[in-house]
């Protein structure tokens, strides 16, 4: 599902709505819940209908996930996305981590510092 529409009729009359567009089409539902659970605290009043429509009309050829996805794959990948993201909007030398320097040194500076972290390869799991 790539649209989801969210309406409410108030009990004291009145209705409510909200259309939601994922960022890519998913049939989960955990992600599906963090996508409308915020629109539902936004509902005014209280409500005698509740009704959730879903767009599946998204592109068979599009983004497919597997019926077991590996949880390692599926890190790497929103983590690549997280940083392209992050990168776009902010420039590249934004993102930094932290490397050890000097394990043994007394001085907490001379123990770590601050490098780039470096471009995540693409087909990396």
């Amino acid at each position: 599902m790539r649209t989801l529409t969210v309406s409410a009729r108030f009990s004291g009359g009145g209705s409510w709505a909200r259309d939601i567009t994922l960022r890519e089409a998913t049939a989960d539902r955990a992600r599906l819940e963090i996508a409308v659970l915020p629109r539902l605290a936004q509902i005014p009043a209280p409500v005698d209908m509740l009704r959730i429509d879903a767009d599946a009309s998204g592109s068979p050829a599009g983004h497919q996930l597997t019926a077991l996805p590996s949880p390692v794959q599926e890190r790497a990948a929103r983590t690549r996305e997280a940083v392209r993201q992050v990168r776009a909007a902010l420039g590249d030398d934004v993102l930094l981590r932290a490397v050890p320097l000097e394990s043994t040194s007394h001085i907490p500076e001379r123990r770590w510092a601050l490098a780039p972290l470096p471009e995540p390869p693409a087909d990396a799991p």
